[in-house]
């Protein structure tokens, strides 16, 4: 089937690649075989191909770190609901207790000037806070920790 330009033919076959397709297939040699004037383009071109393949690796490198964190937070999350999902122990070691709770306490407060022990399920916490916002947030996470029947607070 020929090609039609307006009202009149064209003798060339559909098959023959188009004017542009030509014309982009004569730049590229150009540019590739030049000596001097294509020296500069394929290097810009080289500049160009290593700046995107630098950001791509970055974009797969952030998108690794968001897919790590993802995962852990997963993982965290089906560690709490096993624990939750667990029967409470009535015998729970009092070192494992005071240990599980300042682990709580330690993601979120400085525990080094806090003394935490504990017998019997009954948690004692004593030592100096900041103000009194944080001895009450520390008294309640204290008391969500799985073990502890009550909580005596000495902080000031």
């Amino acid at each position: 089937m020929a090609r039609t330009f307006g009202a009149r033919r064209s003798i060339f076959p559909s098959v023959l690649p188009s004017r542009t397709t030509m014309l982009l297939a004569g730049l590229t040699l150009g540019i590739l075989f030049a000596p001097r004037a294509g020296r500069s383009t394929r290097t810009y071109i080289a500049q160009k191909y290593h700046d995107w393949m630098d950001r791509l690796s970055m974009w797969f490198e952030d998108l690794a770190k968001m897919t790590r964190q993802q995962s852990k937070r997963f993982q965290g999350n089906v560690r709490e609901l096993r624990e939750r999902s667990m029967p409470e122990v009535a015998d729970v070691n009092d070192e494992i207790l005071t240990q599980r709770v300042r682990s709580e306490l330690g993601r979120f407060f400085n525990t080094g000037a806090i003394e935490i022990t504990s017998q019997d399920g009954v948690t004692t916490l004593r030592g100096n806070v900041a103000n009194d916002r944080e001895r009450e947030d520390i008294i309640e996470m204290t008391r969500r920790v799985r073990g502890v029947r009550d909580v005596i607070s000495l902080l000031s």
